[in-house]
């Protein structure tokens, strides 16, 4: 299901229906369905609810059917199952997405924690939205009472589901979940997530996750897959286990405690052409980084894996740069996000979009001469920097950005170094993250940075473009020729190719006849606007690459 946007049940039930005075307007009801079908934003909805009666009906099952009804609080179930018991016939058919828990997106947000009177509320609700398209399920408490048999017959009569996402600390009721799915399994999406203990367990050692996820490996429709584990680091764990051919994405979200097998993701996920994401632990991170042998090993026995058979494409690869590097993937990838600057974990996956995660201040980059002799990359096109400032960040101290020792000039000489490795690259874009949830003196320097590095970058590319273009006949004037006295938060300036090698500050950018430079400032605290309250700092590092990172 498509839902085009989130609702909190509490602004939900606070809109009142209109009074029944109110007489019923002269218009068709397809007139009036169409009306609301048009309207994207939910507070329109609600808006327009309020004109009258059937008005009313006619909105709140538009509402219900395309929205995500969030369920954050005990109040809020209690709220919204009365709403639903109310009139069910009519609403209860019409909700198609609920999240129960801090945050409709799967790994933000704080968990949901409520007494047994509220859990036995919401299963009240799932008897009876039965017409479910998509669910976030968090019930965390270790002390509440979970009926495994309520949970069963519950999920028995949800035939629709086409996205699930359980999240189950205790590992005490999402087995029994996943066994009451009726067959044929709908399921495309699926997210279990029980804090690092969900392994799936050779045949030798069956457990109810293991004998949950065979059923799994015979559905046609099952593309997404979020699991905390999977045996994916030695020879002996994969073999007994059945193929999911019809995974096209793969997400591992806990750290990885090793160097991961390749042969055991060609194996378990045959098909994967979408999406591969991998997190390390900070131990094996060290472990690559000081024993540079043993990722060597590695590397080459996942270069072996794959003379007998490999993926065609991945679309997208995330993971951390030291796992880039060992998976030595011999089959193109578009787009790969990796955690920091690694020049060559970039040219082992050579993708076409590059995302770099973090690049913290100050980073060093090596001598002048060296970033000199390291080959050209033309196969890449799009290239997105990071910066993230840290006011508290164990890397820098408590000082906020930027240091003393750090200058605009030393910076824009870094960034230039950066950009001018990705000589073919036509797209660049330069995100500059605070992440502080208060206003203070460190952003107000951030501002400055910015506004001292679009100044060094603006000359030479405007300059570059006037001089290369005539100027249009409106009274428009052409992007990056422009001066104001306050600079934009986000500037594009196209940059023609040079006809020669252009100097430091000319390398910017310089890279193709329709290359764009975007500079942007995005706080944490806007990031939470827009994914809800509630957020931790990986919940934001989340969505801020999902921001800027996820377009094609």
């Amino acid at each position: 299901m498509a839902s085009s946007g989130s609702l909190d049940v509490a602004t939900f039930l606070d809109i009142r229906r209109p009074q029944r005075y109110r007489a019923i307007p002269r218009l068709d009801i397809d007139v009036l369905q169409a009306i609301c079908s048009s309207i994207a934003c939910v507070h329109d909805l609600l808006s327009v609810s309020q004109t009258c009666s059937l008005m009313w009906r006619i909105a709140t099952r538009e509402v219900l059917h395309t929205h995500t009804i969030r369920l954050t609080s005990s109040k809020a179930i209690r709220s919204f199952r009365m709403f639903i018991l109310n009139r069910k016939a009519t609403h209860a058919h019409h909700v198609r997405s609920l999240a129960i828990s801090g945050s409709s997106t799967w790994y933000t947000g704080p968990p949901l924690c409520f007494d047994d009177a509220a859990a036995d509320f919401l299963m009240d609700i799932l008897d009876c939205t039965v017409k479910l398209d998509s669910l976030h399920l968090s019930l965390t408490s270790q002390s509440l009472r979970v009926d495994p048999a309520r949970i069963a017959a519950v999920f028995a009569g949800l035939s629709s589901l086409t996205s699930l996402s359980l999240k189950d600390p205790g590992q005490r009721w999402a087995h029994h979940a996943l066994d009451a799915l009726k067959a044929p399994l709908r399921i495309r999406a699926l997210t279990v997530h029980a804090e690092r203990k969900l392994v799936i367990q050779p045949v030798l050692q069956p457990g109810p996750y293991f004998r949950t996820f065979l059923r799994f490996s015979t559905s046609s429709t099952l593309t997404s897959l979020r699991l905390d584990q999977a045996p994916i680091y030695d020879d002996s764990s994969f073999p007994h286990l059945p193929q999911f051919h019809s995974v096209r994405s793969l997400a591992i979200t806990g750290p990885l405690e090793r160097a991961p097998r390749l042969a055991a993701l060609l194996h378990l996920f045959p098909s994967l052409d979408d999406t591969l994401y991998l997190r390390q632990s900070v131990r094996t991170g060290i472990q690559l980084f000081i024993d540079p042998s043993a990722s060597s090993d590695v590397r080459e026995q996942n270069r072996r894996a794959q003379d007998a058979f490999r993926w065609a494409r991945l679309d997208r690869l995330d993971c951390n740069a030291e796992i880039a590097g060992v998976l030595a993937l011999r089959c193109p990838v578009r787009h790969l996000t990796i955690d920091r600057f690694d020049v060559k974990a970039v040219e082992a996956v050579q993708p076409k979009h590059l995302v770099v995660a973090s690049l913290l201040l100050p980073f060093y980059l090596g001598p002048a001469e060296l970033w000199r002799t390291r080959p050209a990359h033309p196969y890449l096109t799009h290239l997105v920097l990071i910066w993230s400032f840290h006011s508290h960040d164990s890397l820098s101290g408590s000082t906020p950005f930027p240091p003393p020792d750090l200058s605009a000039d030393i910076a824009f000489e870094r960034l230039v170094q950066t950009i001018s490795l990705f000589g073919s690259a036509t797209h660049v874009r330069l995100v500059f993250y605070y992440d502080n949830l208060k206003k203070g003196p460190g952003e107000d320097k951030l501002e400055r940075f910015m506004r001292d590095i679009r100044a060094r970058a603006r000359p030479s590319l405007a300059a570059r473009s006037c001089s290369s273009r005539p100027r249009p006949a409106s009274s428009q004037p052409v992007p990056g020729c422009a001066t104001s006295s306050s600079p934009p938060r986000a500037a594009t300036v196209p940059v023609p190719r040079p006809r020669s090698r252009p100097s430091a500050a000319g390398t910017m950018l310089a890279h193709g006849g329709s290359s764009n430079l975007h500079l942007e400032r995005m706080a944490s605290r806007e990031i939470d606007r827009e994914g809800g309250p509630g957020a931790t700092r990986a919940g934001r590092r989340g969505r801020l690459l999902r921001k800027y990172a996820t377009a094609r």
